[in-house]
């Protein structure tokens, strides 16, 4: 992400068509070793320059989105008050 004072991407989201669609993401993310936060519906990864990616089956409303992302954004680590 940008420093606090940018524009810059934060978040994105992926949908995904099924759940077994969904497994097979999980299967090559924990298979490269990445770190991943897992809820019932929905992965959250960081890709290599600290954005967040949600995972999930269909549309989420826009506030299911923001719910999930600040749920996730919480588990990951911040330094100098961006996420990293």
């Amino acid at each position: 992400p940008a420093p606090g004072s940018m524009v810059g991407l934060r978040f994105f989201s992926v949908m995904l068509p099924t759940e077994d669609a969904r497994r097979a993401v999980v299967a090559r993310i924990a298979d490269a070793g990445i770190a991943y936060t897992q809820t019932d519906d929905m992965i959250g990864v960081q890709d290599p320059w600290g954005n967040i990616v949600l995972l999930h089956i269909g549309a989420l409303p826009d506030t299911r989105a923001a719910s999930a992302l600040a749920a996730f954004a919480a588990t990951f680590p911040v330094v100098n008050g961006s996420l990293v």
